[in-house]
């Protein structure tokens, strides 16, 4: 936990942008599975597996909606090598939440 919640780096899995988690011995607390998470205004259903996030569906669609999300978040580029994009995982009263960290934030 760095702070308020999790930072999770954005990075890629055969040019598609997931997410990887921070190390579980040193970070408890962290979603396993299937995982409801606000994303902007958007409920999404994240597979939180050992170490990434590389699925994320809406609804129950079986459409692997995780690359648009963070493209729609951080653009083409996002998890890219030489870019650096990271999120924030916070566990509030009515859920976890997603956020991306911009510069100064």
């Amino acid at each position: 936990r760095e702070g308020e919640g999790y930072i999770l780096h954005v990075t890629h899995a055969n040019r598609k942008p997931i997410l990887m988690l921070p190390d579980r011995r040193r970070f408890r607390g962290l979603p396993e599975g299937w995982t409801r998470v606000r994303i902007d205004k958007d409920d999404l259903d994240l597979n939180f597996v050992k170490v990434a996030v590389n699925v994320a569906r809406r609804g129950s669609s079986n459409e692997n909606v995780l690359s648009d999300v963070l493209r729609g978040l951080f653009g083409e580029r996002a998890g890219l090598p030489g870019t650096g994009f990271k999120v924030r995982l916070i566990e509030g009263e009515l859920g976890w939440v997603l956020s991306p960290i911009r510069d100064g934030s």
